[in-house]
Formats: structure tokens, C-alpha cells, sequence
């Protein structure tokens, strides 16, 4: 079967979403504001993180980020649905909640994982550089930022489609689900890539736009990797998925 290209999965996904922008973008703006809710709880709850607050902030970070990836969950279903011609609602934002969210659970502790590890190399690297009385100093800290960047990338190309998996088979387990994204993706991470890169001048143009934008490019994008996901799908051999219970 003929893989298409960024293009072809583009074209499709604006037929789909042909008369129901307004959802989408309703949809969005509503995940929007649970982000920034969630995002700013923390910082509210424990504005001292100094002792035993340092602790509760990281455990609330850790619990916040755990419901936020159960609600982009819910989220990646609507994209599901849309993309399969079923009838999606508002309420199936928060589907997984009445499924098994300990598996997102567990997968977001993994991002979670990563995230802040990333963050604190970053960091580092990031202050070498500030405080480097010359470029020669500088060098091997900007090749560890450009190593990390590339590591951060293939995972999250390897991962990319666990929360799509999880909406289909939400019985299995979260390295199921991991391996079962990593094995999907083994060959077609230059394509994920090509179809993120397609969306770099709409990105600019959701910059231009303070950020309204992102209502209407976010749900192209999900929807273009929803038909990702379902064109991969089909090229797998029958008879290896799992029974559900």
C-alpha cells in the first residue's frame, strides 16, 4: 500500500474538517484553558519550594502532567473519530477518565521524566555558554545542546503515536503501548518528520497572529497525525493486535 505524503495527508485532513472548524477551535480553546489552569496550580499551591515544598511541588507537577495527558487523550479520540466519520462531543475530552488512565498515568510520568531531565540539561548547557570568555569554550557545550535536541527528537517520533494506540486498545499496558509506537514508527520517523516540518509556515503565521491561530492550526495538525496513525494502521499485519477485555 502506497504511503502518502504530508501533502496527501494534509489535503485529506482539511475535507475532514470541511464545516467543523468551529468545533474544532471550540474544542482547542477549552484545552487551552485546562492547560493553563493546570499549569499554573503548582506555582499557586506551593508558591515557596524551598524544604518539604520543594517536594509537594513536584509531586503536584507530577499529578498535573499525569491530567494532562489523560485529557490529550480524550483529545487524540476526537481526532479519532473525526477522522473515522463518528460523531464526536465536547465530553469526549475527558473519555479516558472513564477508561484505564493509569496507563496514561504512567506513560506521563515517563514524559514527565524526560521533560524535566531535558530541561536541566538545557539549562546547563545554556549557562556554560552564557559564562564561556570564548567561542572555543563555548563549542562543546553547543554540540551537547544539538546531541540533545536530536535524542529529544527520535524519542518523541518513537513515541509519537502511544496516546493513538492507547484510544484503540486502551486495555493494554504503557510499555505495551511504547513498543507498540516504537516498532510502528521504525520506518516512517522521516515521514512524521516531513509532516511536522510542512506545518513550520503556519507556525510562523500563529506567531503573527499572538496565538489565535493555534485554534485552527492545532486541529490540522492532530488530524493530519490522526491520518497518520490510520494509514499505519492499515499496514499492519492482521491478526497481531490484542483482544480487548
Amino acid at each position: 500500500m502506497k504511503k502518502p505524503r504530508a501533502r496527501d495527508l494534509k489535503y485529506q485532513a482539511r475535507i475532514l474538517m470541511a464545516g467543523k472548524y468551529g468545533s474544532l477551535a471550540g474544542i482547542t480553546f477549552i484545552m487551552m484553558l485546562l492547560t493553563m489552569g493546570l499549569d499554573g496550580l503548582p506555582a499557586y499551591a506551593f508558591p515557596t519550594t524551598d524544604g518539604f515544598g520543594s517536594v509537594l511541588y513536584l509531586v503536584s507537577s507530577i499529578l498535573i502532567n499525569m491530567i494532562y495527558y489523560i485529557l490529550l487523550a480524550g483529545l487524540m479520540q476526537i481526532y479519532l473519530h473525526l477522522c473515522r466519520g463518528e460523531l464526536f462531543r465536547y465530553g469526549d475530552l475527558f473519555s479516558a477518565f472513564r477508561g484505564h488512565p493509569e496507563q496514561i498515568a504512567i506513560y506521563s510520568v515517563l514524559q514527565f521524566a524526560i521533560q524535566t531531565g531535558a530541561e536541566y540539561l538545557f539549562g546547563y548547557a545554556f549557562s556554560q555558554i552564557r559564562t564561556a570568555p570564548r567561542i572555543v569554550q563555548m563549542l562543546p557545550y553547543l554540540l551537547i545542546l544539538l546531541a540533545l535536541a536530536a535524542v529529544l527528537l527520535w524519542i518523541h517520533l518513537c513515541l509519537a503515536l502511544v496516546l493513538f494506540l492507547y484510544c484503540d486498545a486502551p486495555w493494554k499496558s504503557a510499555p505495551e503501548l511504547i513498543r507498540d509506537s516504537y516498532q510502528m514508527m521504525r520506518s516512517n520517523r522521516k515521514r512524521m518528520l516531513c509532516l511536522y516540518a510542512s506545518f513550520l509556515g503556519v507556525a510562523v503565521l500563529v506567531l503573527l497572529s499572538f496565538g489565535i491561530g493555534a485554534l485552527f492550526v492545532e486541529p490540522y495538525l492532530y488530524v493530519s497525525l490522526a491520518l497518520f496513525y490510520l494509514n499505519l494502521l492499515e499496514q499492519q499485519p492482521q491478526g497481531n493486535e490484542d483482544d480487548g477485555e
